[in-house]
């Protein structure tokens, strides 16, 4: 389908670097919303840019399910999370095309993310009804979107996808080269 392609394994080693960290600084932005022992849900989580803070945040009483369709990815986030002392608060979670395969997380996870991703799926609204169900009661579900790929109209419609799904717009916060929402899971 055009417009949905997914990021390429290989371009994960270029996305993942120091550099970026000095300039999207994801530690900083995860310690206002992962709290220690947090179980958490980074989807598309490629090589870690997001887990492996995710994972610092929220300390060995918590955990991070780090969800890819890509094995390639998945088998490079579980060396670096072992080479930096994370593989036991990181667990490695590959999803399929049509489900995320989050059933055995139905409403534990206080905490997801989707980085850079939410652009790639095909069916947006499967996306965030799979996360919806996952998350606790007034779980909290931040999205970030690069404003070089995703124009406002496209994140607008993405954001009515969330509302669709049981989801209210809390904040907008500030990162860099980013379209964003803090969403948090309405009460059924």
């Amino acid at each position: 389908m055009p417009g949905f392609d997914i990021c390429p394994w290989w371009l994960g080693y270029i996305i993942d670097n120091p550099l970026r960290t000095w300039w999207q600084n994801p530690e900083r932005l995860l310690r206002r919303y992962v709290k220690p022992g947090d179980v958490c849900l980074d989807i598309g989580c490629g090589l870690g840019f997001f887990s492996r803070p995710m994972a610092r945040c929220t300390g060995h009483g918590g955990v991070v399910h780090a969800v890819d369709l890509q094995g390639r990815m998945l088998a490079g986030l579980a060396r670096r999370a072992t080479k930096h002392g994370l593989d036991s608060i990181i667990k490695i979670r590959k999803c399929q095309d049509e489900s995320l395969r989050l059933g055995d997380l139905a409403g534990l996870v206080d905490f997801a993310l989707a980085g850079y991703m939410i652009h790639e799926a095909p069916d947006q609204p499967r996306i965030f009804s799979q996360v919806a169900r996952s998350l606790r009661p007034a779980g909290s579900f931040l999205i970030l979107e690069p404003t070089g790929h995703v124009n406002k109209d496209a994140f607008i419609e993405t954001l009515a996808f969330a509302r669709q799904a049981g989801f209210a717009m809390e904040e907008q916060p500030k990162f860099r080269g980013s379209r964003t929402a803090l969403l948090r899971k309405m009460s059924a």
